[in-house]
Order: C-alpha cells, then structure tokens, then sequence
C-alpha cells in the first residue's frame, strides 16, 4: 500500500485459514508491508477433507416449477395423514367431529 492506494492484492476463498497484518516501515516512506500468514506458520494449506454441501438453486426456472407443483399437488392425503398421526379422537366423541373440528374448538375456548 502507499497512502490510500493499494498497489498488491492478495484473494483466498478460505479467510479462516489465512491472518494480515499492516506493519509500518522503520524507515521513512509511504509505503507499508502486509504480511498474510497461515493459521499455523507450519501448515499453510492443511489437508484437504472434501465435505457435502447442501446446496439448493433458486434460480427462476426452478422456483416456478417448485410453485406450479405446489399449486397443484392434492394436499388432501397429506392432511388426512397428518389428522390421522396428530389428531387424537377418543372413543366417547361423536362421529362428525373429526381432528381438525377438536383442533378448531380448542383454538376457539382459548
């Protein structure tokens, strides 16, 4: 660097592996030294363990899709299972009174 303008650029796609510093010079001059390190001086690029990623794309064509599936999907099984596993029905209640009237009622007496 010299006053505002930086002369050398340094570009990591891991900054938690990499530290810089800024030291002044002690001798006088504009200029300034950076140095960039590793995590462990001994170590700069540790051994690569590859990872799986969840990774979603969320680019127009396939958000569309996602929503036109959505949209038409019949969701009536899917309710019907979920009112089945959550929904509890005793045996003194009357027939018509299904998981999701008990569900409404109790959110109507709170």
């Amino acid at each position: 660097m010299k006053g505002n303008n930086v002369l050398d650029c340094v570009y990591t796609n891991r900054p938690d592996m990499y530290s810089a510093r800024v030291l002044k010079s002690l001798i006088k001059t504009k200029h300034v030294a950076v140095i960039v390190a590793g995590a462990d001086p001994f170590l700069v690029c540790p051994d690569p363990k590859r990872e799986k990623i969840a990774f979603y794309d969320f680019r127009a064509p396939n958000i569309n899709r996602l929503r036109y599936h959505v949209a038409t999907h019949d969701w009536g099984l899917c309710l019907q299972v979920v009112y089945d596993v959550y929904g509890t029905i005793g045996p003194r209640d009357p027939p018509f009174i299904t998981p999701l009237v008990k569900t409404l009622l109790s959110k109507g007496r709170r």
